[in-house]
């Protein structure tokens, strides 16, 4: 796979959630080797820092491996308001960009 071209929904499904002022995104790979790709590329790190401009205060990465999956917790992002899901759902839709280079 080319780094500098892969696109996320090249490579998996991403569905998100919120709980108070936390947010969550699940990814699931397509496959074994996309997996396998966003094992070693989507980090923690990686999706903090695309979502950093909205206050996330901290993310954790829980992988399923069974699944093929990843659980992203966005600590934070909310803050409890109704404005800020807003915002938040605006940018969760644009998880097709690229997050890593």
């Amino acid at each position: 796979m080319s780094e500098s071209k892969t696109l996320l929904r090249d490579l998996a499904y991403a569905r998100s959630g919120d709980k108070g002022s936390s947010a969550n995104i699940g990814v699931i790979a397509y496959d074994a080797k996309a997996y396998e790709y966003m094992l070693e590329h989507l980090t923690a790190e990686i999706v903090h820092d695309y979502f950093k401009p909205l206050g996330v205060v901290s993310t954790e990465r829980y992988v399923l491996p069974n699944l093929q999956a990843f659980n992203f917790v966005l600590k934070g992002v909310l803050k409890g308001e109704a404005v800020d899901l807003c915002v938040w759902t605006r940018k969760v839709k644009c998880l097709d960009r690229p997050f890593w280079k």
